[in-house]
């Protein structure tokens, strides 16, 4: 309960208490109203102890949860974990060590944790028409038929960014996204939470070694990892259909 409620609660019930000792002494002696005066502090208690449970459950009552949107993925953000991560694997101390195609090598990394579900998203036509008018529909579907890298894609034509104005403007697709892919404050190795896209991306992607960015696309995992996209997708589907969000 918040503690200005607590103090309010306190004094109206101490300065009740005190006029009802004053009343029940001024009418100790006195039968014929005693009964009445009685039943009225008594109805007054109760009144006041439903207003005060009223204010607790208002007051301690959890805040609905606000989910925040997603607005846009960009590799350039990730690229300094990303590197971080590769030069841990490849022993190096410091970015200027670095060669330009190695700088230029990590953005692919980089884009991992959205490569996935961009993919899905591109799999499922459940992209926008703005993002069909600005793109080459023939490298799209050489996507969706697995003759063509996704992430060569995601580099060169979309310069390394998913906005929200990529995806289809339905009333699912981007609510689901807003919902699963969560940006959690944990670091990427740390555990997520498994109603997060994070968490089944962890699970199907990242390797023994638990690397979260520096990783090869593979084809065969995006498949396992779309099952599981779908499921939860069509979960979300049918709690948005029968009211339960």
């Amino acid at each position: 309960m918040d503690k200005k409620v607590g103090i309010y609660m306190g004094i109206l019930l101490a300065f009740y208490l005190c006029v009802a000792i004053l009343f029940l002494v001024a009418t100790l002696n006195n039968d014929e109203i005693k009964l009445p005066v009685l039943l009225l502090f008594f109805a007054a208690f109760i009144l006041i102890f439903a207003g005060s449970m009223a204010i607790s459950i208002k007051y301690n009552r959890k805040p609905k949860q606000v989910v925040e949107k997603f607005s846009s993925y960009q590799s350039k953000q990730t690229w300094e974990a990303a590197a971080l991560e590769y030069m841990s694997i490849h022993g190096r101390i410091h970015i200027e060590e670095l060669t330009d195609e190695e700088k230029n090598g990590i953005y692919d990394y980089a884009a991992m944790p959205i490569i996935y579900l961009f993919t899905w998203l591109l799999d499922r036509q459940f992209m926008s028409r703005e993002f069909y008018e600005n793109h080459n529909l023939n490298t799209i579907e050489e996507i969706r038929s697995r003759r063509r890298s996704p992430l060569t894609f995601f580099g060169t034509d979309m310069g390394g960014t998913l906005n929200r104005s990529d995806v289809a403007e339905n009333i699912y697709i981007r609510r689901f996204i807003d919902t699963y892919y969560k940006v959690s404050d944990n670091p990427p190795h740390a555990e997520q939470e498994q109603d997060s896209f994070f968490f089944d991306y962890c699970k199907a992607v990242c390797n023994i070694n638990k690397h979260f960015y520096c990783l090869d696309f593979s084809w065969e995992v995006y498949e396992q990892l779309a099952g599981t996209i779908d499921v939860k997708y069509e979960k979300y589907v049918y709690i948005v259909n029968n009211g339960v969000i």
